[in-house]
């Protein structure tokens, strides 16, 4: 009996090392490609961070939302914004939204060009406020292993 409790002992913490090294991993590339994105969005140099944040899915959206800061490059914050669309989108699809007017709502939330930095601020506050009620719909922290964090 104890070398069975052993074993599972040690499978738990096997388990739990690759959680925390994969949760490490994701958590270190999103950083540096949202830094990235932020800085120099709007250069060809930016392929790469594209890609790490393209490859993250889910994992990718606390990242995204947390750097919408109003007074950011505007290219990083309309890339950031539709991103966080698209996931609004898939979870509109799964008819999960808990209000299906939201999707229409949140178009309003993309940021354009044209905007001005009051806009700006106004857009990046309501998505953040949708995100802290609504996070869970788009992506479950403890899900690492998962690009697709639909419940």
């Amino acid at each position: 009996m104890k070398t069975v409790m052993k074993i599972v002992a040690a499978a738990a913490l096997l388990a739990a090392v690759g959680w925390v090294a994969a949760s490490l991993y994701w958590h270190f590339r999103l950083v540096a490609a949202i830094r990235t994105l932020e800085t120099r969005m709007g250069t060809p140099d930016v392929s790469e961070a594209h890609d790490v944040v393209e490859a993250a899915g889910c994992r990718a959206l606390p990242y995204l939302v947390g750097a919408l800061e109003h007074h950011k490059n505007q290219l990083f914050l309309i890339y950031a914004t539709g991103e966080i669309f698209k996931s609004l989108e898939d979870v509109a699809a799964r008819n999960a939204l808990p209000d299906p007017a939201l999707l229409e709502q949140a178009r309003d939330w993309k940021i354009v060009p044209e905007d001005n930095p009051t806009d700006m601020k106004r857009k990046c506050d309501s998505i953040q406020a949708y995100w802290k009620i609504n996070e869970h719909l788009h992506h479950q922290w403890w899900r690492v292993w998962s690009s697709r964090c639909a419940p």
